[in-house]
């Protein structure tokens, strides 16, 4: 398995293996298919296309041999030409917007306490991330990333000392309906990679407030920063990474009848470098919310980055009691009925000061 992930190589033009595994006893019902492709090639979106039609073709052709696929949509080159020709002008009329964002500020993390590199995964289960996505919703108007990013801003300004912190954000990229370019079918790497400053105030309801705003200030997801910094009229901001924050949406896959699908083999080498000292990748799979850091054991401990992971999780069960029991009396009676003991999370709620 790892050994047909290492063989890609987008140098000599191969970006997709594929190995075939069949059971001991019976092949048709413990056979597995293993695809891997390099992320030069796909992003998450592009694995739902390709799933959908893979399983689509499997199902045509049992039954009657043939297999008919949706229309191709416009294509990578018909999206470089939209950026240049008309997101670009966009782009550059926002140039102020982001050289603010993009002012010089001291690194989050200092590595004054640098240790073995680590990874954590953690799992909120279904009823807790709909406690969450609900209280969000109904009393913020926040979807689930933006609530999580309230969280962390909160633990990385009470962790680090700041009132301002600055992440690293991803999206799919894919504003091609703000071109009239159909992009729903199109198979390629269309992230965007964009900061953003978050402010924390006073008071948890003011810092939501005031974090709604900047969370929706950037437009098409963020692309005109990538736009910018590539034209190079950004060459003078501060493109540093502390901390990168990819959530990656909800992966479903019950529709697919008699099909079981796993992640498996390697995410990335374990010597590869480190995208930030700090990297949280969220996703959805069947209800509940899985969620993975990693720290670089140079800027960030592995320590430092255990205590990061707690705190911004309890920060978000803490700004979802906060929304729906203002009174301080119902928010202690609220965590206790929810579960929130100090076995299993309720120092994470406040962490201890520990400077950067």
């Amino acid at each position: 398995m790892i050994a047909v992930q290492r063989s890609l190589n987008p140098a000599q033009g191969k970006l997709l293996g594929a190995l075939y595994v069949t059971g001991d006893t019976a092949p048709r019902d413990n056979s597995q298919l293993l695809l891997t492709i390099h992320h030069l090639a796909v992003d998450g979106v592009s694995w739902r296309i390709l799933l959908e039609d893979l399983f689509s073709a499997c199902e045509q052709i049992a039954q009657s041999g043939k297999a008919s696929l949706p229309r191709k949509t416009h294509t990578l080159r018909d999206w470089r030409e939209a950026l240049d020709q008309q997101f670009l002008p966009q782009a550059e009329r926002a140039l102020p917007y982001w050289q603010s964002v993009c002012q010089a500020m001291p690194p989050l993390f200092t590595g004054l306490q640098p240790g073995e590199p680590g990874r954590f995964e953690r799992e909120v289960d279904a009823d807790t991330l709909r406690r969450w996505q609900h209280s969000a919703d109904r009393y913020a108007s926040l979807n689930l990333d933006e609530f999580l990013l309230v969280g962390l801003s909160q633990a990385l300004a009470e962790y680090c000392e700041r009132r301002v912190v600055r992440v690293h954000r991803e999206s799919h990229g894919r504003a091609g309906s703000d071109v009239a370019l159909d992009l729903s079918r199109t198979v390629g790497w269309f992230t965007s990679l964009y900061p953003q400053r978050l402010d924390c105030a006073d008071d948890l309801t003011a810092t939501i407030k005031q974090q709604k705003e900047q969370l929706r200030g950037p437009a098409h997801g963020g692309l005109e920063y990538g736009l910018l910094a590539q034209q190079g009229k950004l060459s003078g901001a501060e493109h540093r990474l502390d901390v990168l924050f990819n959530y990656l949406g909800q992966f479903r896959h019950d529709d697919l009848p008699g099909v079981s699908l796993m992640d498996a083999g390697l995410w990335q080498e374990a010597d590869a470098p480190a995208d930030a000292p700090l990297v949280i990748n969220a996703d959805q799979q069947h209800g509940a919310l899985r969620i993975r850091v990693d720290v670089d054991g140079v800027s960030l401990s592995r320590e430092q980055g255990a205590v990061l992971r707690i705190s911004s999780m309890g920060r978000c069960a803490f700004a979802s009691t906060w929304m729906v029991c203002p009174c301080p009396v119902n928010r202690v009676l609220f965590w206790w009925s929810n579960g929130w003991s100090s076995a299993n999370g309720w120092r994470g709620i406040v962490p201890t000061k520990r400077r950067c």
